[in-house]
């Protein structure tokens, strides 16, 4: 959304369906996905990224980074998951 001061990192089973009821509150329909990773354990990974990115944090799974940096965290995080 452009006006919300961060990015948002959460889990979901379907994020396309998060965001459609995210925009139900949303005159402008303006939240959409960044980008999507697949993991088997996807609350775990939320968890280890908000707590990697936790200097960041706005509050509860708002960030201030970048939908970018967002997305490499997320992905660093499922990497070393599937590494242990």
């Amino acid at each position: 959304h452009p006006d919300m001061p961060g990015v948002k990192i959460g889990a979901s089973y379907n994020p396309q369906n998060r965001i459609v009821c995210a925009n139900v509150f949303d005159p402008l329909k303006s939240f959409s996905v960044f980008g999507s990773v697949q993991a088997d354990d996807h609350f775990d990974v939320e968890a280890r990224v908000h707590e990697m990115l936790s200097p960041y944090q706005l509050s509860g799974e708002w960030f201030a980074i970048t939908p970018e940096k967002a997305l490499d965290a997320i992905r660093l995080c499922v990497s070393a998951k599937g590494s242990r």
